[in-house]
Order: structure tokens, then sequence, then C-alpha cells
């Protein structure tokens, strides 16, 4: 398991007309533009919350069927809104930020979620692997989300076999 060892996580994405800085460090809270950030806590189950994944660049037969039977599982449990808007890292500090619910993917590196592995954790949210044990960054199999309750609906939503699977 890869505990998260950085002090600080600066993130400062360029969003079309405007720059965004979020900043969070362990045990010190999140921020974006130097206001405190939480993630939302209200949605408990999956017709309550916005998924946020990307579809990934790998396209052989275990990658496809992952993440088109990903999808279909979250639409037939009644998803209120799928998003595919950005990078990795993009879409996780929207769920720092409270925009989304959770993020799900297969196949980012660990310099594409590290720092906002770290903003999700100060902001009161939850990470896992798509297995549903403890975040390894270096498994390549995400999921960052709001809170348990909307971790493990995603979970049970994931087809397996994953694209990225180290084991």
């Amino acid at each position: 398991m890869t505990r998260l060892k950085h002090e600080t996580s600066p993130i400062e994405p360029y969003t079309g007309s405007s720059l965004w800085t979020c900043l969070a460090w362990k045990n010190g809270g999140a921020y974006l533009n130097g206001r405190p950030i939480r993630v939302d806590s209200e949605p408990q189950e999956l017709v309550q919350s916005v998924v946020s994944m990307n579809l990934g660049y790998m396209r052989d037969e275990t990658s496809v069927n992952h993440v088109t039977g990903t999808i279909r599982n979250l639409m037939e449990a009644n998803l209120r809104a799928l998003r595919m808007n950005g990078s990795a890292c993009n879409q996780i500090t929207s769920v720092a930020c409270g925009r989304a619910s959770c993020f799900v993917e297969s196949g980012p590196h660990a310099w594409d979620v590290c720092a906002a592995a770290i903003l999700v954790t100060e902001a009161g949210g939850v990470c896992y692997d798509m297995k549903g044990g403890p975040l390894d960054l270096y498994s390549r199999n995400y999921v960052f989300a709001c809170n348990e309750a909307i971790a493990q609906a995603v979970l049970k939503c994931v087809v397996q076999p994953l694209p990225c699977d180290q084991s």
C-alpha cells in the first residue's frame, strides 16, 4: 500500500478563462483559492450522485468491457449523472470541492492522481482501489468519493477484471 507522504499538494489547472489553485497538506485541510473546501456530504445513494470518469486510452477487449460495463451498471443503478470532463486530477479535485460525488477510473498513473488524493482526503472524502482495498497509487485503479456509502455503491458497479490489474 502506498501512503500519502507529501506535506502539500498544490494543483493549478487552467480551466477556460480562469486559473484556480487548490492546496492541501496532511492534517491541515484542503483549500480552493485560500478558502476551505469539503466534499459534498449529502449523497448517500447513486440516484443523488454525480460520478466522473474518463474512457482512458486503452482499447483492448478487457478495457472496453470494463469501461462500458461499469457505465452500464452505474446507469442501471439509476445514477443521477455521469461526467467526463478533463484530466483525472481535475475530476478528482471536483470531488474534493463538492462538485462531483465520485471519480472512478482504471489507467491513470500515480502522478496523475497523487496530489488530488490528498485534497480528497483532507476535504473529508475517501479513497480506494477498485477492489475496495486501501488506496494504492501504483494500482492504476482508483475510486475517490465524497463518502463511504457512495464509494461502496460505485464499487458494486465496477466491472472486473480490471484493465490495469497488478495482482
